[in-house]
């Protein structure tokens, strides 16, 4: 997932850490586009393969225009992923 949010929408990692979890230690990665913000996205490595739900319910991002938003699009078509 750091992958798709720096390199495709252009995040920038600010810093990383440690959690404790209840299977041992979660990996954070801090993400943001802004750089007065320390972090405007937070990915947590650990989620259980059992889990039958995707814990995110939405995430919205700005773009400057329509052009802006049909060239990301076209970009993630091109990347192949699913659901797009």
């Amino acid at each position: 997932l750091e992958d798709f949010y720096t390199r495709l929408l252009e995040f920038t990692v600010t810093d990383r850490g440690q959690l404790a979890g209840p299977k041992g230690p979660m990996e954070l990665v801090f993400l943001s586009r802004d750089p007065d913000e320390h972090h405007q996205l937070v990915l947590v490595s650990g989620r259980p393969r059992e889990l039958a739900f995707n814990p995110i319910n939405q995430i919205s991002l700005k773009k400057r225009s329509l052009a802006t938003l049909c060239a990301m699009y076209r970009t993630l078509i091109a990347e192949g992923l699913p659901g797009i």
